[in-house]
């Protein structure tokens, strides 16, 4: 897993298209580490560009390291094991 990655945290005023830009920008400078977070709500502005990036041969899906984390909403382990299947 590569140690430097693309963080997706923005402010609520960026549109989720941007976000998608951001992303495919990110992956073609070099980027294989995303990060993002439940609480950021931009998951599909994400992911999109990501699928888009390894249709067109750009990156290879086991280079791709996705990361989030569980927000704190979810203490409990099956709380927890329900908002992955979700998201």
């Amino acid at each position: 897993m590569p140690v430097l990655g693309f963080g997706t945290s923005a402010a609520r005023k960026v549109t989720m298209s941007n976000v998608e830009e951001a992303v495919q920008v990110a992956i073609d400078v070099g980027y294989h580490h995303i990060d993002s977070a439940y609480s950021y709500l931009n998951e599909e502005a994400i992911g999109q560009p990501i699928q888009k990036k390894i249709a067109n041969g750009t990156v290879k899906r086991k280079d791709i390291f996705y990361t989030t984390k569980v927000w704190g909403t979810f203490p409990a382990q099956n709380w927890s094991k329900e908002a992955l299947k979700r998201h």
